[in-house]
């Protein structure tokens, strides 16, 4: 194969499936920097979830396959090196911890959902040396290049300034996640630079609460709800302690003057506020009563511009007068789907 054209080889290339690329891959530094210069035109893996789990939650077999460590070898020139070791001497971690965890951080691993098998990745939590972070740089370069349905970083998330360290503004390599739905701890200290640097979204966002929320950390948030709807289609609220941030949402729609860049749709599920009041300037009440649940639909006109309408839906706990969800979507001549 090595004889032949360039462009026969990428033929051939092209009729594996990504397993198969990944092996050839494994061949030599022939293979591997061959199938990386074209790995924008070949096949790409698609998981239904990849997710940083305690091992002791690791419920069916697996097997652990070794990577030959010529293979994994990235040149980096002194300069990089020098930064890769300053990086080794603070220990700077692979993943960032949130919320409650499982067992201890070292114990941690990365799981890949398949349809039909689960993986576990095994790496180097706290790297001890260039080799351990050559190997965390191959397999990062790898999950780049795939799709997922899922990503879920609940209880821990790759560390953006890891992701950074390694690629060092490596043009060649997309250093983004492309998933359809984001798990995250709302309480991540690098929520903001996951968003922007490590993530493309392209359904839904969940924010997961565990611990209350303090008034700077409402603010990011808000933040992020009226200016990231360009790369954000909806984000869903999960287990939110206090209204503050619905509040908030609530004010802008009905008052501001800008809602260009709002998100689209926003979900507060899980929790047990108190009933929540209508809006003076609601409009278009509808009402229903269905097995002890109150459902509330109607609609709010900003103030300042007619055309910008919300759709704002509301479910109630009859026995308890709680709040249970509440769905905020901005109406523009789209079907708004019922709760029920």
């Amino acid at each position: 194969m090595y004889y032949l054209p360039i462009e026969v080889q990428l033929d051939i290339l092209k009729c594996l499936n990504f397993d198969q690329l990944f092996s050839a891959k494994q061949i030599n530094r022939y293979f591997l920097s061959l199938i990386g210069q074209y790995e924008g035109e070949l096949s790409r893996n698609f998981f239904k979830h990849i997710e940083p789990i305690d091992i002791i939650q690791c419920e069916f077999n697996y097997k652990i396959v070794e990577i030959g460590s010529d293979l994994v070898k990235f040149p980096a020139d002194d300069k990089l090196l020098e930064k890769w070791q300053a990086a080794l001497n603070e220990q700077l971690p692979l993943y960032l911890f949130t919320g409650n965890m499982y067992g201890t951080e070292e114990d941690y691993v990365l799981l890949l959902v398949e349809e039909s098998r689960n993986l576990i990745v095994k790496l180097p939590v706290y790297p001890k040396n260039i080799e351990e972070l050559q190997i965390i740089r191959f397999w990062l370069s790898q999950l780049f290049f795939c799709g997922f349905e899922f990503v879920v970083n609940e209880h821990a998330s790759f560390n953006p300034e890891m992701i950074k360290l390694l690629f060092d503004n490596d043009r060649n390599i997309f250093t983004k996640f492309q998933t359809g739905w984001a798990v995250l701890n709302y309480y991540n200290p690098k929520l903001e630079n996951i968003l922007e640097n490590n993530l493309i979204i392209f359904e839904c966002l969940v924010l997961v609460f565990d611990v209350e929320c303090v008034m700077d950390q409402y603010n990011v948030l808000f933040k992020m709800l009226v200016n990231e709807g360009a790369r954000i289609p909806f984000i869903y609220f999960e287990h939110p302690e206090h209204p503050t941030l619905l509040n908030l949402i609530m004010n802008h729609i009905e008052n501001s003057t800008d809602c260009q860049n709002i998100v689209t749709k926003i979900k507060f599920n899980y929790f047990y506020w108190p009933r929540f009041d209508l809006s003076e300037r609601a409009k278009n009440i509808e009402k229903k009563e269905s097995d002890g649940f109150s459902f509330v639909k109607y609609e709010i006109v900003n103030i300042h511009n007619s055309n910008v309408r919300f759709s704002i839906q509301c479910m109630y706990t009859n026995a308890e007068n709680t709040s249970n969800l509440i769905m905020i979507e901005q109406i523009r001549g789209q079907y708004i789907k019922q709760l029920i």
